[in-house]
């Protein structure tokens, strides 16, 4: 099941890409600079995210069966290979905030807001504290 919604990510990616590709601009315009940068992005995106997935399905079928029944061994790497999956998943804000400017703006103001929310937590809790 879950290679067939990988199959499909890759599909709308694809179809995207295309899309973005054949789109008409002009090889001097800002359009195409800006087109250029989405297909590097999307490409980036994909490219992490199937890579961990197919990590994950190289070590199904080649290095889980040569453990045997080393069930110790077979833990360890599902966990080291789980790990890199989730860090490929979760891949995406990383990418877009080192490879967008409007993400980045958004990422640095939503991180200001954040903090400054942690920050009223702490004085009210220490607030609240001196109350008592």
């Amino acid at each position: 099941m879950i290679y067939v919604i990988l199959l499909t990510t890759i599909v709308l990616y694809a179809v995207i890409a295309i899309a973005i590709h054949f789109r008409k601009a002009l090889h001097n315009s800002n359009s195409h600079q800006i087109n250029i940068q989405i297909f590097r992005t999307l490409f980036l995106i994909v490219s992490v995210n199937i890579g961990g997935y197919y990590l994950n399905y190289f070590q199904v079928l080649i290095i889980i069966p040569k453990l045997g029944n080393d069930i110790m061994a077979i833990r360890k790497w599902n966990q080291i290979v789980g790990i890199l999956l989730n860090v490929s998943a979760a891949s995406n804000a990383p990418i877009l905030y080192f490879t967008s400017t409007e993400y980045r703006n958004a990422f640095n103001k939503e991180w200001q807001t954040i903090i400054k929310l942690l920050s009223f937590c702490e004085i009210a809790a220490a607030t609240s504290i001196e109350q008592i």
